[in-house]
C-alpha cells in the first residue's frame, strides 16, 4: 500500500537526516526555510499542472493531492522538526 511505502520513506529519510554530519546540519539550517518561503510557490506550480493536454491524461486531481500531502508532510514531519531540533 502506499501508506506503507510512504511510511517507510519517511522512515528512511529520518534516519539520514538524524546522522551527526555538520555539513548535513549546515544544510538543513540554511535551506528549511527557504524552503517552507517556496512552499506556496511550489504549490502554485503543481496546481498548474493541467490534468490533461492533447487528449492525453498528465496528472489526476487525484494524484496532485497525494504528491502535494506527500511533500507537505515530509516537510512538516521530517525536515522541519529536525531544523528545529538542530537550532535548540
Amino acid at each position: 500500500s502506499s501508506c506503507t511505502a510512504l511510511e517507510k520513506d519517511m522512515n528512511l529519510y529520518k534516519e539520514i537526516l538524524n546522522l551527526e554530519n555538520a555539513e548535513l546540519k549546515q544544510s538543513i539550517l540554511k535551506l528549511t526555510p527557504i524552503i517552507e518561503q517556496k512552499m506556496p510557490e511550489i504549490k502554485n506550480f503543481m496546481d498548474g499542472i493541467p490534468e490533461e493536454e492533447n487528449n492525453l491524461p498528465v496528472l489526476s486531481k487525484e494524484r496532485k493531492a497525494f504528491y502535494w500531502q506527500s511533500l507537505e508532510l515530509r516537510f512538516k514531519e521530517i525536515l522541519l522538526k529536525r531544523y528545529i531540533e538542530i537550532k535548540k
